[in-house]
């Protein structure tokens, strides 16, 4: 449909520190599974585990979609 984009590339961070960037398409479904992450840092703190998507700086410079 030309506003979707084909993919898109997404970031885990483990409290805060970048750990892994994927990209998610249509040919590995939009998922991702990680190998078993610790729970814990080498303190015994658990450890917070988000994604979060990578900006892209595509303009494609259409009014309507950006």
């Amino acid at each position: 449909d030309q506003i979707r984009p084909t993919s898109i590339k997404v970031r885990l961070l483990a409290d805060g520190v970048k750990q892994k960037t994927v990209e998610l398409n249509e040919d590995n479904n939009w998922t991702y599974t990680t190998d078993p992450l610790p729970k814990t840092d080498d303190y015994g703190n658990e450890i917070e585990y988000t994604w979060e998507e990578v900006p892209t700086d595509i303009i494609n410079g259409n009014k309507e979609t950006g």
